[in-house]
């Protein structure tokens, strides 16, 4: 539309803006649309038929579908601030760049505005002092506003590449506590760290807040596990007296037990509906509108922020579940289609309408709704993350364990949410997995959402062999390379974690296999990893036989190659005691010194001693091998640990 030339020419019917001039994508994009009439009025709903306009957000010139595959927004009228609202949530992994939100409003009047230029209104006064009658405006009129605004995406903090972390979940450990040593001696508390050493870990995460029933109950102002909180200090500084640095996670929004409340902090906890009676219950979860939680949690990170032993900070279970206590604002923020007779409806008829389309089967029947769902809550999370950081001042680099099905949107988490929030690494979790096809859609899943350097991901797997079909340390091993090297495409993850310390050392769903070879096992993929990184001057590889016979001899063969400049000294090259597995020569082989580009094989004979149906008489065979302290060249990572463990990662099979 023309400037208009009058009195009114301050006026335009139709001005758009954004709440703020630049969004993370976990944003909300607040859209307030401004309707005045030709006198400069703003218009209401109160003096125009006219339905609202509607909003489209376009980049380069297209536009934009966002969740829940809306592509065109509906806007309503906000008494409070007398504007047409509406908000734009921003879509999965959106491109950081400009984006232009814009409407088109048609004119009720539109002869009442002016549309001439300064000369064609001149030539319209003089045509009216010789008598021709004005030729009015006539047929539809639309008016277009536009208004730009951003999408920012946040870099993580660098870090260094091979970082692979052991960690611990149960009540930490105190001097009184013993636990099994990787060779199934017992030891104190210090056990912990022998076991980071046997693997090669460089890193010790360890669960340190914690809510849970106590008697006396924790209270508001003392929210924590006390004993947890003071192992972590002794836990830290031992960490680095050994060479390890050394981490600490809260359990964000998640208390213990899963099945009662009492004796807990009077939260106000996440609410869940049953969708046959309508009744309504609390969860174990803490809700994402108790805002204290996120204080308590600030609080926690700002005692860490102390303590110059403690490398890392962490959180777990950053989500919610089910969470029908959102509803209300999730209807009113989200572009969903709702009943007519929504407002009408109670709260338990809303609750349940909702339920009804994010449980199964409701969510495969209603993909959009589920999906705008989904995003609200990995929006609120992210939010509750950017809010933590900040109060807490966080400084040290963050961590956030997230569950790996859907890249996490199944249960409101988003690693590109989390990053932009504030999180400098995200740990997805490969547990709690049905089968190997299952997790082959996992990992196509994140290689489809992911691209190279968005994030930065630490993957880790469980020790646990219910969740790997009974399969044990093999499968952990090949999940734990698998992700590294295939969920972010044309790329690799940074590092690796393995889940948990406690559960070998202590009480855990072993199987058949010996709490030192599921460490085994991840302290191979921690060498796999690193090599990948060429972390290391040495490269080192395994040789051995697909089946063997009971008691017959088979040969292994270790394969060492110097890829340094420099001479590597003092290689041990070690047979490791696995279960049924037994070496002719078991103590460890020297090599003096391995010059600058050379390679050797390095030969070893076992048998395998007795059959094992509950192992499917299958077997593993492991080496480990150490090598001097050098300086090899500026590429390797000097400060890891100097351990790389081979294993036969495909089981020997009894003939």
């Amino acid at each position: 539309m023309r400037e208009a030339r009058s009195r009114h020419s301050n006026y335009f019917p139709v001005s758009i803006t954004t709440e703020h001039p630049s969004y993370y994508r976990y944003g909300l994009v607040r859209i307030s649309l401004t309707l005045r009439d030709s006198r400069g009025s703003q218009i209401t709903p109160l003096n125009t038929g006219q339905s609202a306009p509607a909003v489209v957000v376009e980049r380069r010139g297209e536009a934009v579908e966002t969740v829940g595959g809306v592509k065109r927004l509906s806007s309503k009228y906000d008494p409070a601030t007398q504007t047409y609202v509406c908000d734009w949530p921003v879509p999965w992994n959106a491109p950081p760049g400009k984006y232009v939100a814009g409407t088109r409003y048609k004119l009720q009047d539109p002869d009442l505005w002016p549309w001439l230029t300064a000369e064609e209104e001149l030539r319209r006064r003089r045509a009216r002092k010789d008598g021709e009658t004005p030729v009015k405006a006539t047929g539809p009129a639309f008016c277009v506003a536009k208004s730009a605004f951003e999408i920012k995406a946040r870099r993580p903090t660098s870090m260094p590449a091979g970082m692979c972390a052991a960690t611990w979940e149960q009540i930490l450990p105190t001097r009184g506590t013993r636990m099994r040593t990787p060779s199934g001696e017992m030891g104190d508390w210090r056990t912990v760290f022998e076991w980071c050493e046997f693997m090669g870990a460089d890193t010790l995460w360890v669960r340190g807040a914690l809510t849970r029933s106590a008697d006396p109950p924790l209270t508001m102002k003392a929210p924590f596990v006390k004993t947890n909180l003071d192992a972590i200090a002794p836990m830290a500084a031992e960490a680095h007296r050994r060479g390890l640095k050394f981490g600490t996670w809260a359990t964000a929004y998640a208390t213990l037990p899963h099945k009662s409340n009492r004796n807990k902090p009077p939260y106000k906890f996440a609410k869940d509906i049953s969708r046959s009676t309508g009744e309504i219950k609390d969860t174990e979860f803490v809700s994402f509108f108790d805002r204290r939680r996120e204080a308590q949690l600030a609080q926690f990170f700002k005692d860490c922020r102390r303590d110059p032993n403690i490398d890392f900070v962490g959180l777990d279970y950053m989500r919610t579940e089910p969470g029908y206590e959102l509803t209300d604002d999730f209807a009113d923020t989200m572009p969903v289609s709702l009943p007519s007779a929504w407002d009408e409806m109670s709260q338990a008829a809303r609750w349940k309408y909702v339920a009804k389309r994010v449980e199964p089967p409701g969510c495969y029947e209603n993909p959009t709704f589920y999906e705008s769902w989904n995003w609200y809550r990995a929006h609120l999370g992210a939010q509750r993350v950017a809010n933590i950081v900040q109060a807490a001042e966080i400084k040290k680099p963050l961590w956030i364990f997230s569950l790996s099905w859907r890249h996490g949107v199944q249960h409101g988490q988003d690693p590109l949410m989390f990053t932009d929030a504030g999180a400098d690494i995200i740990a997805p979790m490969l547990y709690e997995v049905s089968g190997r096809d299952q997790f082959e859609f996992i990992v196509k899943d994140w290689k489809e959402y992911l691209r190279p350097g968005q994030v930065t991901l630490v993957c880790g797997d469980q020790v646990d062999n219910r969740s790997h079909q009974r399969m044990g340390p093999e499968e952990l091993y090949r999940r734990m390379i698998q992700a590294h090297e295939q969920f972010i495409p044309g790329g690799r993850t940074q590092g690796a974690f393995w889940h948990d310390i406690s559960r070998a050392a202590m009480v855990g769903n072993l199987g058949p296999y010996p709490p030192s070879e599921w460490a085994l096992a991840g302290g191979a993929a921690f060498s796999k990893t690193r090599e990948t990184w060429a972390a290391y001057p040495l490269k080192a590889s395994l040789e051995w036989p697909k089946s063997a016979s009971v008691g017959a001899a088979f040969e292994l063969r270790v394969k060492l190659e110097n890829i340094s400049d420099k001479a590597v000294r003092r290689i041990k090259i070690k047979p490791m005691a696995t279960r049924h597995v037994k070496f002719s020569k078991p103590s460890p082989r020297q090599i003096v010194e391995l010059g600058p580009h050379q390679s050797l094989s390095v030969p070893f004979h076992a048998r395998i001693t007795q059959e094992s149906s509950q192992r499917k008489n299958r077997f593993m065979a492991a080496m480990r091998i150490t090598w001097a302290t050098g300086r090899y060249g500026e590429s390797f990572q000097n400060d890891l640990p100097r351990v790389i463990i081979l294993i036969t990662d495909t089981y020997i099979q009894l003939r």
